[in-house]
Order: C-alpha cells, then structure tokens, then sequence
C-alpha cells in the first residue's frame, strides 16, 4: 500500500475522533441538563412516593450516562490504537 493510503486513512480516524468527542461533549451537557431537571421535581414535588421515584430516576439515568461516556471512550481509545497500527504500517510502507 502507498504512504498516501495510509495517511488518508490516518486522517480519516483522526476525523472520527474528533466526533466521538463532540458526542461525548453532547451526552455530557444531556445529563447535566437531565439532572437539572430531575433535581427541580425532586424539590418541587410534595408527594413522598414521587420524590422516591424521581430520586430512582437518577440514579438509573446516572448510570445510563455513565455507560454511554465508557463506550464512547472505548471507541476513541479504539481509533487511537487503530491509527498507531497505521502509522507503523506507513513507517514500513515504501
């Protein structure tokens, strides 16, 4: 293969990087603006069964969250890995 090719496919991966960050920025002001939310009904509400329900709430989205953000870093740490092999691959490449 041409260094060409492999530096295209560099680029490409990088490109892809670049969005899963955007993705991770994204989901992290959703859960902000989640919690937020489910802050302001925990407080606004007066019935005692709601408040637990609204707390359960968070917690479940917090986790949901949080195993979004590990996935989406496993992908970036991914692609990292995938362009080291492309750079190995473009140091041999004639």
């Amino acid at each position: 293969m041409s260094k060409e090719y492999y530096r295209k496919l560099i680029a490409d991966h990088r490109a892809k990087i670049v969005k899963l960050r955007a993705e991770l920025t994204k989901k992290k002001q959703d859960k902000s603006k989640k919690m937020k939310d489910l802050a302001n009904q925990i407080k606004s509400t007066k019935i005692a069964s709601n408040k637990e329900r609204y707390r359960k709430q968070k917690i479940t989205e917090a986790a949901r969250y949080e195993n979004e953000f590990d996935s989406i870093k496993k992908r970036i740490e991914s692609e990292k890995r995938t362009i080291e092999g492309y750079k190995k691959s473009l140091a041999n490449a004639k």
